[in-house]
């Protein structure tokens, strides 16, 4: 969750963009080759830049939204936890709290989120399946919430490898919030050993 002063103009102009149109409906693809799997949704255009410097949360869950055919945009998913406009970040719990509970989004339709954490080791989780079921979700279309290094970003794809010990991930691809970096991206190495949580939202 990017640090630093708010650029107001940058500000006012996120405030003012219209989110990228976005697939209601998201189609999973795999892939294998002797070596390795690719899963994934290949179906997104852009998801939408966070609009100030430390909304990297709520860019992600904008675009979780979005991805399920739900505009939320920033400001509501700010305003429900903060309970105004603060260019602030979110701990995992307080994004977590955020997602959690009733919607409606900007056509009046009323939806629920809920979050299962797969992987937060402040709190302990880490289930010995993570990665299987990472795998299955995204074969559902469904993307997750990834954190690393202090930054969130929408998980989309991954590539794996089968071993005898289970799967193995080789990459990970995300769509990443922060203007200044690509939409579409490979984790970092970095960004992959300083994971800090990964969580699928259940959108119904």
């Amino acid at each position: 969750m990017r640090g630093g002063q708010v650029d107001r103009r940058s500000f006012l102009q996120g405030l003012s963009a219209v989110m990228a149109d976005m697939p209601t409906a998201l189609h999973a693809a795999e892939t294998c080759t002797p070596l390795f799997c690719d899963v994934g949704i290949p179906n997104i255009s852009v998801t939408p830049p966070q609009q100030c410097q430390q909304w990297c949360w709520a860019a992600s869950i904008q675009a979780i939204f979005g991805l399920h055919g739900h505009h939320v945009n920033q400001q509501v998913i700010v305003q429900k936890l903060f309970g105004g406009l603060v260019c602030a970040p979110a701990t995992n719990v307080q994004m977590f709290a955020a997602i959690n509970g009733q919607w409606i989004d900007s056509n009046g339709q009323h939806f629920f989120a809920q979050t299962d954490v797969l992987y937060d080791p402040q709190f302990g989780i880490s289930r010995p399946n993570t990665l299987s079921i990472m795998i299955n979700e995204l074969r559902a279309g469904n993307p997750m919430i990834n954190g690393a290094v202090g930054h969130a970003t929408v998980l989309t794809a991954i590539r794996y490898a089968n071993t005898p010990m289970g799967p193995k991930v080789i990459s990970a691809t995300v769509r990443d919030p922060w203007p200044l970096n690509p939409n579409k991206r490979l984790l970092t190495p970095h960004e992959m050993m300083g994971a800090s949580f990964i969580a699928r939202v259940v959108v119904y």
